[in-house]
């Protein structure tokens, strides 16, 4: 499909696609991947406001979900930013009920055999085009918690949602998170919310360089600024950043005696 996709339409292109319903064993090559990857991007930017074929472009992008990055798949992030159903049905399979047996075999395999996929869904729910619209959002989180509570999963609930705001756009007065956000968090605060959030926050720095705590202070400070930002209006939003603030000086100390001791 990639050498003759320019020789046929987009539709044709489409149609190609969405037919493939075993991606076992054709997935060998770096090559084969790049070729994936260049097909869908296509396919995306033609029809990601179709909301019907951007749905069925879905159901491949799952199929490719071991190969392709959380970016490139759109049409999942879409769908997912839109409507909880989906995040949901992933948390039912990753996730046990409270009623579950302790132990199930088949149940195991199958959580092990899409909990990359889920580990790779990192948004912020209603976002779009870097914005968030606080009626949107909370409709989305209430439906997920109704959804959990269905689930019998609901004790997840801070859990996941604070995994998930961590990923929220800037808010108009350039502190993190947008407004939006900070109201969901004001409203629903928990534990559980606040310290994953703060996991998913600390989590996105990644590998990083050592150098004797010098950048553990830079983030000390920009996560204090941050968080004094918003303690008169958001304070329950503004400790998830003081405690951040606090981590990071407590890292900077640490990184500082480090290197001192290696001289």
């Amino acid at each position: 499909m990639y050498d003759v996709r320019e020789k046929i339409s987009i539709q044709e292109l489409y149609d190609a696609t969405v037919k493939i319903s075993d991606m076992k064993g054709g997935i060998a090559s770096s090559m084969t991947i790049y070729y994936i990857g260049e097909i869908l991007k296509e396919l995306q930017d033609a029809f990601i406001t179709d909301d019907e074929k951007c749905a069925e472009i879905v159901s491949v992008e799952w199929l490719c979900r071991n190969i392709l990055e959380w970016k490139q798949m759109r049409c999942l992030q879409k769908e997912m930013k839109n409507d909880p159903k989906i995040y949901a049905d992933l948390v039912g399979i990753v996730y046990k009920a409270e009623d579950d047996e302790p132990e199930d075999k088949e149940k195991c395999e199958v959580a092990n055999a899409v909990y990359s996929a889920f580990d790779k869904a990192r948004f912020c729910p209603a976002e779009k085009d870097g914005k968030v619209s606080y009626e949107v959002l909370k409709k989305w989180v209430e439906e997920l918690k109704g959804l959990l509570i269905k689930q019998k999963q609901e004790n997840l609930f801070g859990h996941l949602i604070g995994r998930l705001l961590a990923y929220s756009p800037i808010g108009a007065d350039s502190y993190h998170p947008c407004e939006a956000v900070r109201k969901i968090i004001e409203e629903y605060d928990s534990d559980s919310l606040r310290s994953s959030y703060i996991v998913a926050e600390e989590n996105k720095r990644g590998v990083h360089t050592v150098d004797a705590g010098k950048s553990e202070l830079i983030l000390h400070q920009r996560y204090l600024n941050n968080a004094e930002g918003l303690q008169a209006e958001y304070p329950k939003t503004a400790e998830i950043y003081f405690t951040l603030s606090e981590d990071y000086k407590r890292e900077a100390e640490y990184e500082r005696k480090r290197a001192e001791d290696e001289w």
